[in-house]
C-alpha cells in the first residue's frame, strides 16, 4: 500500500480548493490549512477535517508535505519563512524554478497541476498533467508516488522546460479567455447576445485539441482579406486596445502561414 502523507497547505486559494480534496479523496491527512483569510482558510479546512489558521507559525514543523499554494510573487519571502520546516516543501507554481528554494537545506520540490482552476468549477483530477520536480530522489520519489495517486498523467520536467510550458499555456489559456471577453464586449456593443457565438467557440476548442485539426486557420487574416479585416478595424473604433490587438494578430497569422501551408 502507498504511503499516506500528513499534509499541510500556506494558500486556500483555487489551487488549493482542488489540490487538497484530491489529495484527501486519495486518503492522505490533511493536517492545516493556513491562509491570511481566515475564512478561506476555514471554509477550506472544514472539508477536509484540518486545523486552520491565518499565521504562518502556527504551522506544525513536523508534518510530511507542505504545500505552498500561493501567488507566485509571494514565494520567494514564504520560502524563507518556513526555514524550520522538517519535510518537504512543495510549490506548485509553474513559472518559479526550484533554483528559488537554493539558499534552504529543507527538501523541495515542484508540484505542478497544468489546469485553470475555478472554485466552483468541478474538474476531474485523474485528467490534470502533473509535472514534478525533485531536490533530490527522495524527493522526486514521493512527489511521483503522491501525483499517481491523484492523476493518470505524471511528468517529470525541469524548471527551464517547465517556464515554457507554462508560458504556452497563457497563450492557450489566459489570451484565449481574454479575446473570448473581447468578443463578449463587441457583441454587447453591438447589442447582441453572447449566446450565439457559444457554439463557434464550442466546436473552436475541440479543433484546437485535435492533431488533425489544428492547421484549420480561417478568416481574413490567412484568406488577405483586406477590404474585411480595413472594416473590422473601423469597427473597432470604440476601443484603441482591441484595434492594436487585432492589428497584431492579423499580422502574426499573415507572417506565420506565409511559410507555412494552411488551409484558408
Amino acid at each position: 500500500m502507498d504511503k499516506r502523507y500528513n499534509i499541510a497547505c500556506i494558500g486556500a486559494g483555487n489551487v488549493a480548493g482542488h489540490l487538497l480534496p484530491a489529495l484527501f479523496s486519495a486518503g492522505h491527512n490533511i493536517v492545516q490549512v493556513i491562509s491570511r483569510s481566515s475564512l478561506s482558510a476555514q471554509s477550506l479546512a472544514i472539508q477536509l477535517d484540518a486545523d486552520f489558521s491565518s499565521k504562518v507559525d502556527r504551522l506544525d514543523p513536523d508534518l510530511d508535505l507542505l504545500f505552498l499554494t500561493v501567488p507566485d510573487h509571494v514565494l520567494p519571502n514564504l520560502i524563507n519563512e518556513v526555514s524550520w520546516f522538517r519535510g518537504i516543501v512543495v510549490h506548485t507554481s509553474g513559472s518559479v524554478p526550484l533554483k528559488r528554494f537554493s539558499c534552504v537545506k529543507y527538501p523541495h520540490g515542484v508540484l505542478y497541476p497544468l489546469q485553470t482552476f475555478s472554485k466552483n468549477r468541478q474538474v476531474d483530477f485523474k485528467k490534470i498533467p502533473i509535472f514534478i520536480e525533485g531536490s533530490d530522489e527522495i524527493v522526486h520519489k514521493v512527489l511521483t508516488e503522491v501525483s499517481q495517486q491523484i492523476s493518470n498523467k505524471v511528468y517529470k520536467l525541469d524548471s527551464e522546460k517547465r517556464a515554457h510550458l507554462h508560458l504556452a499555456a497563457v497563450f492557450a489559456n489566459n489570451f484565449t479567455n481574454y479575446l473570448i471577453t473581447a468578443a463578449d464586449e463587441i457583441l454587447e456593443t453591438a447589442g447582441i447576445e453572447r449566446e450565439v457565438i457559444s457554439s463557434l467557440i464550442r466546436e473552436t476548442l475541440e479543433k484546437a485539441i485535435d492533431p488533425e485539426q489544428q492547421s484549420t486557420q480561417t478568416g481574413p487574416a490567412i484568406r488577405g482579406d483586406l477590404p474585411t479585416i480595413k472594416k473590422h478595424l473601423n469597427l473597432l473604433s470604440f476601443s484603441n486596445e482591441l484595434r492594436e490587438i487585432y492589428q497584431c494578430l492579423t499580422t502574426s497569422i499573415q507572417n506565420y502561414y506565409s511559410t507555412r501551408s494552411g488551409d484558408k
